[in-house]
């Protein structure tokens, strides 16, 4: 999902949305690298949770424009696209 970091300027008809939106689900046990004691990141590596699932699995943002590579690293996991959103359009991340 493609959204703004501002939210006044999706009536903006000269701006491009400049957030993407988007679920991560990472592996199970048998396919994850252990890494304990690190943050689990988007790239394969993770850590267990109770359920032997990866950490880090849900909906992260990252600032990009439409076409071209993001500017930031993926920001997450949170638990809705709605979060996510909240969490980009949030003050202190402007």
């Amino acid at each position: 999902m493609q959204a703004y970091s501002n939210p006044e300027y999706a009536n903006d008809p000269y701006t491009l949305p400049n957030v993407e939106i988007f679920h991560h689900e990472h592996a199970k046990r048998e396919l994850c690298f252990l890494n304990a004691g690190h943050k689990a990141d988007l790239y394969g590596e993770c850590i267990l949770d109770a359920n032997d699932d990866c950490c880090g699995s849900g909906w992260y943002y990252q600032y990009c424009f439409p076409g071209c590579l993001p500017d930031s690293e993926p920001i997450g996991p949170f638990a809705t696209d709605a979060e996510a959103l909240e969490a980009a359009q949030s003050e202190e991340n402007k």
